[in-house]
């Protein structure tokens, strides 16, 4: 298990590298916030053509500030692989809704999604919890309901 923590921005090589052997992979973004213009997912996407299984473990910061429009001119990168999605700390807020919105339009082979709005922390040896989080804004109906409308009909749809 690698573990890296950054509070800035991280430059992407313009060059995307091909990792073919990864079937499986877990990403833990923090912070994950509403500033964030989401070109690491586009790179996560074509760095792993042969990915079946994501789980982004997403970890926003309880100190938000009032949530900005922010220019997100992704590319598309449609991804056949990709079977099983799993989003932990998902909220609703207008980024995470970007992520999933871009994830299920190129994850064009997704079968399951699994939403949960606890944070999953690594603990150490195999041992993964889940944590409620002490962010003021909260796991809502009106999301849950968007989810319902969203997700295509062919993904099953797991709300934890």
């Amino acid at each position: 298990m690698f573990t890296l923590y950054l509070f800035q921005t991280l430059e992407l090589p313009e060059e995307v590298p091909k990792f073919t052997n990864i079937k499986q992979l877990v990403l833990t973004v923090f912070p994950f916030d509403d500033e964030d213009e989401l070109y690491w997912i586009s790179y996560i996407l074509k760095a792993f053509p042969l990915l079946h299984k994501l789980q982004l473990n997403l970890f926003c910061p309880s100190f938000i500030k009032k949530s900005r429009d922010v220019d997100r001119n992704l590319t598309e990168c449609p991804h056949r692989n990709l079977k099983e999605l799993e989003i932990n700390g998902f909220y609703g807020n207008k980024h995470e809704v970007d992520l999933l919105k871009y994830l299920l339009e190129n994850a064009v082979g997704l079968e399951v999604l699994v939403i949960n709005p606890y944070q999953k922390v690594y603990k150490g040896f195999d041992n993964w919890k889940y944590e409620e989080t002490s962010c003021w804004y909260k796991f809502s109906t009106k999301c849950v309901e968007w989810l319902h409308s969203a997700v295509p009909r062919t993904v099953r749809l797991d709300i934890g």
